[in-house]
């Protein structure tokens, strides 16, 4: 008679352990990268170089943004829009007000990977652009 070790449950058994073992680290590791991704993202968005570009181009707009002689009193970045483009830069979402429909897309860039951030792109809804005409161009 054969050992445990020499049964097919056995190596049944080890196989279906290893796989288990594969799969979770690999979901693991890809939830992680997200996660450290994502807080990468955060961090970027919420600097006080990205803030610094945002708030000018609101006064580029308007250039009483962000007081009290303005429409424009406060920006909100929806982070769940936030993401790496694949070409390169993150994208974000905000909005003025908090007003959904005054949203604008930006593209932050950093063509030299040195921590000095630019607007890439510059993207409005159509209640900006009726609003602020100069938003229609970059």
């Amino acid at each position: 008679m054969k050992g445990f070790r020499g049964s097919w449950w056995f190596w049944f058994f080890v196989v279906c352990a290893g796989i288990v073992v594969v799969i979770a680290l690999v979901f693991g590791g890809k939830f992680f990268m997200q996660k450290s991704e994502k807080d990468a993202v955060y961090e970027v968005v919420h600097s006080g170089k990205v803030a610094k570009l945002i708030e000018s181009d609101l006064r580029r707009l308007d250039p009483n943004a962000l007081t009290n002689k303005s429409d424009i009193k406060s920006y909100v970045i929806d982070d769940s829009q936030s993401a790496i483009n694949p070409m390169g830069g993150i994208d974000i979402t905000l909005y003025i007000n908090d007003d959904k429909s005054l949203r604008f897309d930006y593209l932050i860039a950093n063509p030299q990977h040195d921590g000095n951030y630019e607007l890439g792109y510059r993207g409005y809804s159509p209640e900006v652009v009726k609003k602020y005409p100069n938003a229609s161009g970059n």
